[in-house]
């Protein structure tokens, strides 16, 4: 593990000082965004919609970064972009996205209005631009654009759009015996539009993860594990065309939150908004390997656009599985989504569970399962509130899920969680966020708050300093602590340094285990390398009570 070490950390040097007049070449620009819905857990993956989108120059593939208050930053990569909202994924289930939290993501100048090509500083005269065409024949008087034609997605050359990555992270633990862990992950998520000639779009997600585990007494493990997420072709659905098919393995479009599917879509989009659909497949299981062929779903939905501007749409959809051939789950899902030319914005999904005398351990015929609901507000142009909820019970299910649970938690287990949030700007450089929850289930209750302040300087190094406090209950105890972090410009790119610290205080145990104090240290930085990679270091140390633990990572992303 030594000589694995020094490796990837001399790689990373090198690469990060290699770099430097590449870079200042093509510097990254910051675009802070906050999440504006609950998190939907769908596929194994969580996504989180944020208010920025394509006029802010995001596009898939781009890798953010959220900053809950009191919590660590939690990674996410845009999966797919609106004009002025976008999708992200953050790979694993976390409750700490609610709304109006914020965020971050570095996307290049070129992407921005100016941003690729500069006014030129002199004078001089420069000959008139001629404008020809190969398909009519211009006559002056007449508008430029008169008879200018749209391509149809048929007739434009194959174009292929992606991104492909490689992270590593080494971390040796030395509470005990010690011990080193190496994670590696490889992998390309790319979509082909017209590759065929006949107008489709073509899409493949996969990864190949590496484990490598050493004990100090030598014992080991290593483990690979070859993923495949999306491999899917999908035809119409863009301007045009109202009829879509999609076949493969993919989320359906419409209604992710029906989960991975492997098999065919069907929907019909009519000119005012309103859409039809129908799916029949397998859904892929929960376990590492996503596999498949014991669960068959059917599937029917459709949205109505409620007024004129398609920003008021109400959702409903009919899911019913067989598993090894056993009629199982009976689901109906209903979706809000409202988005005015306004300060407000609401979204909301209920799931709804119907069962029959095969289910015994559910008394009612009908139970709510889950529902998600979050209503924001902007004060002005940089303040707002957002109001959230969720709550959650467990399905009787065939299908098992990520874990096996018990017929008490199936019978009675539940959770529910408000939360309020705030952020504003005092001035032009201060902001301050603030969020209180609370929480219970089946067998107890709890709450929590935060209190968070951003300053932003203009130094050539530090340009940013955050700060948060924080306060949690949680079922078998409660933790205070403190967050603070600096960052700022660094070689065309920008570093970052993070300090985490908490007093966890442990019901039920007494002696030197009833309060651990723990925290992390972490430093990194970022970098957009020319216009197509992306290149991200960071080293951690966590510290305290029963803590001893030191990482190093990368990752190196190309997107094309």
């Amino acid at each position: 593990m030594a000589l694995g070490l020094a490796s990837t950390t001399g790689w990373a040097a090198s690469a990060a000082a290699g770099v430097d007049a590449e870079l200042d070449a093509s510097a990254s620009v910051q675009v802070d965004f906050r999440v504006i819905s609950a998190p939907v857990v769908s596929g194994g993956s969580t996504l989180v919609r944020i208010d920025r989108g394509a006029s802010a120059g995001l596009a898939p593939g781009d890798r953010v970064t959220f900053r809950p208050l009191g919590g660590s930053p939690v990674q996410g990569v845009v999966q797919t972009v609106e004009e002025r909202e976008s999708v992200v994924d953050v790979a694993q289930a976390t409750d700490q996205l609610m709304p109006g939290v914020p965020g971050e993501v570095a996307v290049p100048a070129s992407r921005l209005p100016g941003g690729e090509d500069p006014q030129p500083t002199d004078q001089g005269d420069y000959p008139p631009i001629e404008w020809t065409s190969d398909e009519v024949e211009w006559t002056e008087g007449t508008p430029l654009l008169a008879e200018a034609r749209v391509l149809e997605r048929e007739e434009r050359p194959p174009v292929w759009r992606g991104r492909v990555y490689m992270t590593s992270d080494l971390i040796h633990d030395g509470v005990g015996a010690g011990r080193d862990d190496l994670f590696s992950r490889l992998g390309m998520d790319a979509r082909g539009t017209n590759l065929f000639g006949f107008g489709g779009e073509f899409r493949i997600d996969g990864e190949v993860n590496m484990r490598d585990t050493q004990v100090a007494d030598g014992q080991g493990e290593q483990d690979t594990l070859a993923r495949l997420d999306r491999f899917s072709y999908a035809l119409g659905g863009v301007r045009g065309e109202p009829r879509r098919i999609e076949v493969g393995r993919f989320l359906p479009r419409e209604f992710p939150e029906l989960g991975l599917l492997d098999g065919a879509e069907v929907s019909w989009r009519t000119g005012a908004g309103h859409s039809v659909g129908a799916s029949i497949g397998y859904l892929p299981s929960n376990d590492r390997e996503r596999s498949t062929g014991d669960t068959l779903q059917i599937s029917s939905w459709g949205t109505l656009m409620v007024d004129e501007d398609q920003r008021f749409q109400l959702g409903a959809a009919l899911q019913k599985t067989w598993h090894m051939g056993e009629a199982d789950r009976q689901l109906f899902l209903a979706r809000l989504r409202w988005s005015p030319n306004g300060p407000w914005s609401a979204f909301a999904t209920a799931w709804v569970d119907f069962y029959d005398s095969n289910d015994p351990l559910k008394q009612d015929s009908v139970e709510l399962t889950q529902a998600i609901a979050s209503l924001s507000r902007r004060i002005g142009k940089y303040s707002g509130v957002s109001l959230s909820s969720s709550m959650n019970r467990y399905p009787s299910l065939l299908r098992n899920g990520i874990q096996d649970l018990g017929s008490s938690i199936i019978t009675d287990g539940s959770n529910r969680r408000v939360s309020l949030s705030g952020w504003t700007r005092l001035s032009d450089v201060d902001r301050i966020n603030v969020r209180a929850d609370q929480w219970a289930d089946q067998s107890s209750s709890g709450a929590g708050g935060e209190f968070g302040w951003g300053h932003q300087l203009d130094g050539p190094r530090i340009q940013r300093i955050n700060t948060s406090v924080f306060y949690r209950e949680g079922r078998f105890g409660a933790v205070k602590g403190l967050r603070t972090g600096i960052g700022g410009p660094l070689s065309g790119g920008s570093w970052r340094a993070d300090l985490d610290a908490g007093l966890f205080g442990q019901a039920r145990f007494d002696g030197s285990q009833a309060d651990l104090f723990q925290g992390a240290l972490s430093l990194g930085w970022d970098g957009i390398i020319g216009a197509d990679w992306l290149l991200s270091l960071t080293t951690a140390y966590r510290f305290g009570d029963e803590q001893d633990a030191v990482s190093l990572g990368f990752l190196l992303q190309r997107s094309f």
